[in-house]
């Protein structure tokens, strides 16, 4: 039989792309005039007005964005269309007796605009998605849509403690932790028209990309932060059992004040979780593109190997990792002819303990063509 190559093999992981955009960076979400979905990436807030209105919501959040202190990243605007969007129609033909025939009925489904809009700019490599005042139902629908995908992260800002509730109400019943998925929903009360959360995404892609893994809870005294004279210590109270948070003055200083999201883990917890497969799925892909000639073998199991742990180290020198993972190698005597024959490898497990989580997750990484 001929000598295969890994040249063709690709990863397989629960996400299906590999984003890696270079920067620290953010998107925000916001809905558009026309019928189709468009993205704008900006580097600085110059040039902005050419887009978006000075005086539109949008256009304050970017403002917002590039005045946190520290962020020297992108922030990707994504439109979403005017209307939801219709996914086609069917038909189906339903037997009622022997004399009447039969009955057909049309129905028709459609995607909620945002999560369509979503869908088209989902790989573009953000970890953090900034709503730009969407209404209960559509945040109910985006955050249905990144927890199916593990995708992002929902970081909201509800006008009201209430509104917080009913969120976090949704999301903790239809987004709960499980042993493959975790809660991406941050909710951050503010009844003013400051702009904290969108800082806080910000300043939390900065650090994830200059430091690596941080908490919520560390960020802290920018300029949009303000603890809100309007919300009193019963408010506090609801905000900490809804797992929702707000800014607040801690020893002078303006911080957020928790760090859970609305499901219950902390929000770190599901940041490092993503980075941690994203990193990994990454490099082993990188290395399978820069193999020209290496045959399915030991040493290109060994090599590919090398990669898997020198990324697990950097992931734990980085804070993303509580540890230097486990590694389980299949070796090449070990893998099954059938796997030979269609250019799959199966053969490694990461075993990782997340940054600052109490849990333990095993992220598994299939080679397969």
């Amino acid at each position: 039989m001929a000598v295969k190559s890994l040249s063709d093999v690709t990863i397989n992981l629960s996400i299906t792309a590999l984003p890696n955009s270079g920067t620290a960076k953010i998107a925000i979400l916001t809905g558009g005039t026309d019928s189709n979905a468009h993205s704008y990436t900006f580097n600085s807030i110059a040039g902005v007005e050419d887009t978006f209105d000075e005086n539109s919501s949008v256009y304050n959040l970017i403002q917002k964005a590039f005045e946190t202190d520290g962020f020297n990243g992108q922030v990707e605007a994504i439109v979403a269309p005017s209307s939801d969007v219709s996914t086609g129609s069917s038909t189906t033909t339903t037997s009622t007796s022997v004399t009447t025939g039969s009955t057909a009925t049309s129905s028709s489904s459609t995607v909620n605009r945002f999560v369509y809009a979503l869908k088209q700019y989902i790989n573009d490599g953000f970890n953090y998605v900034v709503d730009d005042g969407l209404k209960e139902s559509d945040l109910e629908a985006v955050s249905d849509y990144l927890y199916s995908k593990q995708a992002a992260a929902l970081l909201t800002q509800p006008a009201s403690v209430s509104a917080a509730q009913t969120l976090s109400a949704y999301s903790a019943k239809n987004q709960p932790i499980t042993g493959d998925k975790l809660n991406g929903v941050y909710g951050a009360v503010e009844t003013s028209s400051r702009k904290p959360i969108v800082q806080t995404a910000a300043a939390l892609a900065q650090y994830n990309f200059t430091i690596g893994g941080v908490d919520v809870t560390k960020v802290g005294n920018l300029s949009e932060f303000q603890a809100d004279d309007d919300l009193t210590a019963e408010d506090y109270k609801a905000i900490d059992k809804a797992n929702a948070s707000a800014v607040a003055n801690l020893a002078d200083m303006q911080m957020m004040y928790r760090g859970r999201t609305f499901g219950g883990n902390f929000l770190d917890e599901y940041i490092n979780t993503k980075v941690v497969k994203d990193t990994f799925q990454y490099n082993l892909q990188r290395a399978l593109n820069d193999i020209k000639t290496r045959s399915y073998n030991q040493t290109t199991i060994d090599f590919l190997y090398t990669i898997a742990v020198n990324t697990g180290n950097d992931l734990y020198n980085r804070n993303f990792l509580a540890e230097v993972p486990t590694i389980d190698k299949l070796d090449f005597a070990q893998v099954a002819n059938q796997d030979i024959s269609a250019r799959d490898y199966h053969g490694f497990n990461v075993h990782a303990k997340i940054s600052n989580s109490v849990e333990t997750m095993a992220v598994r990484i299939n080679l397969a063509e």
